[in-house]
């Protein structure tokens, strides 16, 4: 992984641009795009997602685009779950969109309105 773009997207060192698929972290702003958005700050989620990662060879299952990005599911190289760990580290929180391809067992995650828990 080359570079974090914020606390739910990072950057191959292809360029290719993956966003975490079915999670959602604050945005430089301070804002997000679901209901309820977390608590930890953008600086601090970003720095979570370059801990789980740097230097790390990540394996990511398309699920989808969004903009000119790759939305993927991921495995970090202990076999957990990319958006899984940051759920655990409390940096995202649950974004319906794909989040019915992954889920995530073991994880407390907020549930929206109209929203299934975890799988």
């Amino acid at each position: 992984i080359a570079v974090p773009a914020d606390g739910d997207t990072f950057r191959c060192s292809t360029g290719l641009q993956v966003r975490v698929a079915g999670v959602e972290a604050n945005e430089r702003h301070g804002g997000c795009h679901v209901p309820v958005c977390p608590t930890m700050p953008h600086a601090q989620a970003r720095r979570t997602l370059e801990r789980l990662t740097y230097r790390q060879q990540i394996r990511c299952e398309r699920v989808g685009r969004s903009w000119r990005r790759l939305v993927a599911s991921c495995r970090l190289p202990d076999r957990r779950r990319l958006e899984c760990a940051l759920l655990d580290a409390g940096s995202v929180v649950r974004w319906d969109r794909y989040w019915r391809e992954i889920g995530c067992r073991g994880v407390e995650v907020p549930v929206f309105p109209g929203c299934q828990g975890g799988r």
